[in-house]
């Protein structure tokens, strides 16, 4: 599906274009995994490829949930479980699809729902942002690929992991304990490596 909002770069804002970024990156990843590297393990303990995209997939839709003016933890982010790959790929092209039309138009100053509660919608996107550009690399890792991503995404990351209590970014929900970095890692593969994530 690649570059799925560049006709509109002209009119959006910084927010906008990184959440489009992230729905790129994925949709980048999506097109290139062959069909039977989706069973691949990733990065994230006890999940195959395809969970993961089934997991950024209900990220997404929490994201679009927001966009409406609805609450961003009303729905779930799970793994594909017994899902078919096949439907879980298409979930993923129709949530990106209607994600990158909703996010022209939205207005980024109205408040909504979210679990640090009542705040803009500009604030509310850093999350599923962040998560797209992480979940991305994992998808690339599972496949044998590299992915660096790119700098405004990857300080965005940074930025919100980094300004996390310890307690919350180690969660079992969150992320685990640092790894150490490969040698000579770039600055994708050290954070990664902060966040716990170590290439399958």
């Amino acid at each position: 599906m690649g570059a799925v909002v560049r006709h509109t770069v002209r009119t959006m804002t910084e927010t906008t274009l990184l959440f489009a970024d992230g729905l790129d990156l994925v949709s980048a990843q999506v097109d290139s995994t062959d069909a039977e590297a989706w069973q691949n393990p990733s990065p994230c303990a006890g999940w195959r490829a395809v969970d993961v995209l089934a997991h950024v997939t209900g990220t997404v839709h929490k994201a679009l949930n927001s966009l409406g003016g609805g609450d961003y933890a009303s729905s779930p982010a799970e793994a594909a479980g017994e899902v078919d790959t096949t439907e879980v790929l298409a979930r993923w092209r129709d949530t990106a699809g209607r994600a990158a039309d909703a996010i022209v138009t939205a207005d980024l100053d109205r408040v909504v729902p979210s679990p640090r509660g009542d705040v803009p919608l500009r604030e509310a996107l850093a999350l599923p942002t962040a998560d797209l550009a992480v979940h991305a690399w994992d998808l690339a890792a599972s496949a044998g690929q590299d992915l660096e991503l790119p700098s405004e995404l990857r300080e965005l990351v940074e930025r919100l992991v980094r300004g996390m209590p310890e307690e919350i970014l180690r969660s079992d929900q969150t992320f685990g304990p640092a790894v150490e970095p490969p040698a000579g890692a770039n600055e994708t593969a050290r954070l990664m490596a902060f966040l716990g994530r170590r290439r399958p």
